[in-house]
């Protein structure tokens, strides 16, 4: 085993490694992060840090936090897509440092190393970790509420001695809950009231089921006599004061006061400036009506979050089902067992979090990511055990893990290179990642057959963090590299001096950020027609669903200038605008070859 001393810089490497590799590589993803990087630009240029503004109006869909990190990045570094992401990847590093201090806490350390590269290597934190969202400041203050409170909690035990340490249910100290008001309070900066309801529900979850565990919470309950309703009506009164006071152990007035608090400042100031439509918006419709109704098409099953923590934590999750076994086991073993405490308050605050959302209409992968800290030491509390006492059935069960990872990479082998064909030509190579995931799992078969466990998970380990840093810092860097809007605007229209745009239908958030000007959105055939007859140096972006629409009433001299395929889908961006040059740019496409092709080709 590695020494303790050399843990906690082995995980920040490994986090670092994954979440910097090629950071500003790929174009800004999907919806969110341009819109993120396009509304801090907004604020920098009008030197206004308090109002957030999209495409010259007002953004309520998120606080500032996330904004105001951009802002920094891009005051010291420029506005590129590195420093978009650079603030969240440095606080994603951070939450991995302080989950690994949860875990050297509360459980051990050889259970926080495993847990906290586990947190490090998965498939969901190398994706949301590296992109220029709020997930990544608010996973970074829950996960810091969760450290302080345990701290605050279990800081009479003595984790020196491990096996005889179960610490009771004591009041908070007050500025414990003090301080996780506090980041609370940030972390509703950076995505609103989830940030403190999240982990105050998780906390008066863990306090009640930890007090109702103790001798004196059930010692009344047969004391009475008397009448059946009269009987009752007491046990219940026990009860309810006993939940009372589990409640009250954690202070929650403590905390929510300061939360608010912390918030109040720029929550007054920005309702003063907006006459008060910021506050009503974010949380009339992008929190009530997100939760109540599916918004921009993100909807799912009430099972869908419970896929997500499967297929987040990959390569890790090829062991979820013994996880969950061992797990389970730890909980209705005796009372005595010392890591009942502390796998309480991991499973509290993972099912309060995948449990809430799973009620959402609104569903996206990163909204349970702040669940994943916790579940994380769940999974590095059973690989801790399986290395240091093997159960028959359950190294059984990992070599249908290691199976299972291997018939992955072979998926991931064959998957890439379709995908490579379709969407960049000549970068079939990436396909050659799938063999790390089927040479981890022959490492990991072949050390457990030897009766090497630590050495089998370690296999694990540098299989995850190999396969992350190849499949998000490389392989979506090559496969991205000349598709959609970026692509259009870089190299289709860099020497036309563009000082119009538009797109039909919906606004792009993408062309927002990389065109640095507000873009009219014209949503009807007439509107675009009129629009570009009034400037007719406007360049127009749309969707090729909407190709023979558009050019039906695009004006004389107006025509096609390039097209560039999405990357996880098979529509495309159509670029139109005056044909100065009678060229159309294409994107590497298997229909095309990266060259300028007539404009006849349409």
């Amino acid at each position: 085993m590695i020494p303790v001393r050399f843990h906690l810089p082995l995980v920040l490497f490994v986090a670092a490694t994954v979440l910097l590799t090629n950071l500003g590589g790929s174009p800004l993803w999907d919806e969110d992060e341009p819109r993120n990087a396009a509304c801090s630009v907004a604020m920098m240029s009008r030197a206004d840090w308090v109002v957030p503004t999209f495409n010259g109006l007002l953004r309520t869909d998120k606080p500032p936090l996330v904004n105001w990190i951009q802002l920094l990045s891009f005051s010291l570094a420029g506005r590129t897509e590195f420093t978009s992401r650079i603030g969240s990847a440095c606080l994603t590093i951070g939450t991995i440092f302080l989950t690994y201090l949860l875990g050297s806490l509360i459980l051990r350390p050889r259970v926080a190393i495993w847990g906290s590269l586990a947190m490090s290597s998965c498939f969901l934190t190398a994706v949301v970790g590296r992109t220029g969202t709020p997930d990544a400041p608010l996973c970074f203050c829950t996960t810091l509420s969760l450290l302080i409170f345990a701290i605050g909690l279990f800081r009479s035990g003595e984790p020196t001695d491990f096996d005889r340490w179960c610490p009771t249910m004591r009041p908070l100290h007050w500025s414990f809950a003090v301080a996780i008001g506090i980041s609370s309070g940030l972390g509703m900066l950076a995505k609103g009231p989830v940030a403190l309801l999240l982990p105050l529900l998780s906390m008066i979850v863990f306090s009640i089921w930890q007090t109702s565990s103790l001798p004196h919470f059930h010692s009344t309950e047969t004391s009475y006599t008397g009448g059946k309703w009269r009987t009752f009506f007491r046990h219940a009164s026990v009860f309810a004061s006993s939940v009372c006071s589990a409640v009250a152990v954690i202070r929650p007035q403590f905390i929510v006061g300061t939360a608010i608090l912390t918030t109040i400042p720029w929550v007054a100031w920005v309702s003063l400036r907006t006459e008060g439509k910021w506050i009503n918006d974010f949380l009339r419709v992008h929190n009530f009506g997100r939760f109540y109704e599916t918004m921009e098409g993100h909807s799912g099953s009430f099972f869908y979050f419970g896929v997500i923590a499967v297929v987040g934590f990959f390569p890790w999750s090829i062991v979820t089902g013994t996880m969950l076994a061992h797990t389970v086991g730890i909980l209705h073993a005796e009372p005595l067992d010392p890591r009942k405490p502390a796998v309480r308050l991991l499973v509290s605050w993972t099912v309060v979090w995948i449990a809430f959302f799973s009620f959402s209409h609104t569903q996206l992968p990163g909204y349970i990511w702040p669940a994943f800290p916790a579940l994380s030491m769940l999974y590095g509390l059973f690989l801790a055990d399986w290395c240091r006492t093997p159960h028959p059935l359950v190294s059984r069960m990992m070599y249908y893990g290691w199976i299972s990872l291997g018939v992955i990479g072979a998926g991931m082998l064959f998957g890439l290179c379709l995908l490579a064909a379709r969407t960049a030509p000549g970068q079939e190579w990436i396909g050659v990642i799938g063999l790390v995931p089927l040479l981890g799992a022959f490492a990991g078969w072949s050390c457990q057959s030897r009766g090497n466990h630590s050495k089998a998970v370690a296999s694990l380990a540098v299989t995850a963090a190999i396969t992350m840093i190849l499949l998000i810092g490389v392989a979506a860097d090559r496969i991205s590299h000349n598709t959609g809007t970026k692509f259009l605007v870089s190299h289709v229209a860099k020497d036309q001096n563009v000082s119009r745009w538009a797109s039909y239908q919906h606004v792009v958030p993408s062309l927002v950020f990389y065109s640095q000007k507000d873009v009219a959105n014209l949503p009807t055939p007439i509107a675009v027609r009129q629009h570009l007859r009034i400037y007719p140096d406007c360049h127009l972006l749309f969707d090729d669903m909407f190709e023979q629409d558009v050019l039906q009433i695009l004006p004389d001299g107006y025509g096609i200038l390039g097209r560039s395929h999405h990357v996880f889908s098979s529509r495309s961006l159509l670029l139109a605008g005056p044909l100065t040059k009678s060229i159309i740019h294409t994107a590497h496409t298997p229909e095309h070859s990266p060259q300028l092709l007539s404009s006849e080709h349409y």
